[in-house]
């Protein structure tokens, strides 16, 4: 609405110089331009639509000043004032459409990247590794010329889905003790001696009390590490399928490639009048030099 009332105040200022009525027609053709405008720009939200709007602010007062420069220049004074006020609206409605680009440019982020920024500073784990080759991967097929729009697509899905996987792994892993399996099951073994060992009944039941709880967190460390298992054989067949789908395609563009490559016996055979003109051009003066001797 802010471009469609410049507008047209632009239109009418102009026209009172040069008349009334191209004044009215190039305001009646704004308001109609503008109408159509924002009929599109209804579906824009967000950044697109605030960019759209400012852009819009802006050029408008850039083209009403280019208009009025045109509409009066003296370069311009013998030519008829239609011809003039229709230059001077080409200009203006040239700079007006470079207010509408925010409304089809797309901000694009690249999701991997940001999915891949949040797994910073994990540990040096199995997880972590089969996470960075997932990355490394989705770089490749990315940047291929083989790879079309569908192929990436699903290749970044699968990506996001490992470092998802591997996020939440982290996270639910945080507060996991230093201790393993192995260090927890050789400390049941040494209250398990102390036990038997120890002469004093109260001695013994401390030590049987603390067996106990070493016991529960030896299966709770047998329980995370099955986690993991799992954790891990998922992101694997998230990467097993990730690299085929790579090779897939790098396979259907080497296919392309080798059907357009012509056969070699047909370029054979295609090559066999040119060689016999050839041998026969080659033979000719021989021919005449054996004729003159004789």
């Amino acid at each position: 609405m802010i471009a469609a009332g410049a507008a047209v105040g632009g239109a009418l200022s102009a026209g009172a110089a040069q008349g009334t009525a191209v004044a009215v027609a190039l305001a009646t053709a704004t308001v109609l331009a503008a109408w159509g405008a924002l009929r599109g720009a209804q579906r824009v939200r967000g950044v697109r639509a605030v960019a759209t709007v400012a852009a819009a602010a802006i050029l408008v007062v850039i083209a009403r000043a280019t208009f009025g420069s045109i509409a009066t220049a003296r370069e311009l004074a013998s030519l008829p004032p239609w011809l003039a006020s229709a230059i001077g609206g080409a200009a203006f409605g040239l700079i007006g459409a470079v207010a509408l680009v925010p409304r089809h440019v797309r901000w694009s982020r690249d999701r991997v990247a940001e999915a891949a920024r949040a797994l910073r500073g994990a540990p040096g784990d199995e997880v972590s590794a089969v996470a960075a080759r997932a990355v490394a991967l989705w770089r490749r097929v990315d940047e291929s010329a083989t790879a079309d729009d569908a192929t990436r697509a699903a290749v970044q899905d699968a990506v996001l889905e490992v470092l998802a996987t591997a996020r939440q792994w982290r996270a639910a892993a945080a507060g996991r003790a230093v201790e393993d399996a192995a260090a927890l099951a050789a400390r049941l073994d040494a209250l398990d001696r102390r036990g038997r060992e120890a002469r004093d009944p109260v001695a013994r039941a401390e030590y049987a009390r603390a067996r106990a709880a070493v016991a529960e967190q030896l299966r709770y460390a047998q329980d995370i590490d099955r986690s993991r298992e799992r954790v891990l054989a998922r992101m694997h067949g998230y990467l097993a399928v990730i690299e085929q789908v790579q090779l897939a395609a790098v396979n259907a563009a080497s296919a392309r490639v080798a059907a357009g490559i012509a056969d070699t016996g047909e370029l054979a055979a295609g090559a066999e009048p040119p060689l016999a003109r050839a041998d026969a051009a080659g033979d000719a003066p021989a021919n005449r030099g054996g004729r003159s001797a004789m």
